[in-house]
């Protein structure tokens, strides 16, 4: 009949926290104390899945949300964390997978309005790499820079070498348009490493 029938209610004062309905819906409200407002542990389980959602009928809708409407948000709405300090730690924190042969879904979108980078990696394992590879919010990527300036902006390049390297080898191709008569430099590709001098080189 459509009609939603709480299956379950726990409430706190009067004040509903969680509630079973009659469609399967689970909805639960947490308290503005801070906390934890949902925990699930499956701490027993060494194989198999802890936890699954599966959306079999879904077309244009979303199968898992999170979202945020704060406009002061500075932490993290999305955590995946591996704590296990060991050598045999060897398995993937996030993994993306498309296994349809003739889907043309994209496996993963970063959509970004802000001003803020679109993706980053650091490899120093914090939150405050100064030199990570990140993409802003133009397109531009940069390789050991937080602020790159072009298409690809690469800053602290190191070779050590006797003999001539190649440190670039792929093909930049693109349009530039002069407007004016000043002279002008172009760059497509900005390498900003820092030379030093070994043995009897100089």
């Amino acid at each position: 009949t459509g009609v939603t029938t709480n299956l379950i209610r726990a409430a706190d004062a009067g004040t509903t926290r969680f509630l079973v309905q009659s469609p399967g819906n689970i909805v639960g409200t947490a308290s503005t104390t801070g906390g934890t407002a949902f925990q699930w542990n499956a701490n027993s389980i060494t194989t198999g899945i802890g936890s699954n959602i599966s959306n079999n009928s879904l077309t244009s809708g979303t199968g898992f949300s999170v979202n945020s409407t704060s406009t002061s948000l500075s932490g993290t709405l999305g955590l995946f964390s591996s704590t296990g300090n060991a050598t045999n730690v060897t398995g993937n924190i996030l993994k993306v997978e498309n296994t349809g042969a003739n889907s043309t879904a994209t496996s993963l979108m970063v959509s970004n309005a802000g001003t803020g980078l679109g993706f980053r990696v650091n490899d120093d394992g914090t939150d405050t790499d100064s030199t990570p590879f990140a993409i802003d919010a133009t397109g531009n990527v940069g390789i050991g820079n937080t602020a790159p300036t072009t298409k690809l902006d690469i800053t602290g390049l190191t070779l050590n070498t006797d003999a001539d390297q190649k440190v670039m080898g792929e093909n930049i191709t693109g349009t530039i348009t002069k407007n004016d008569t000043n002279t002008r430099q172009f760059y497509g590709l900005k390498l900003k490493p820092t030379l030093n001098t070994g043995g009897s080189n100089t």
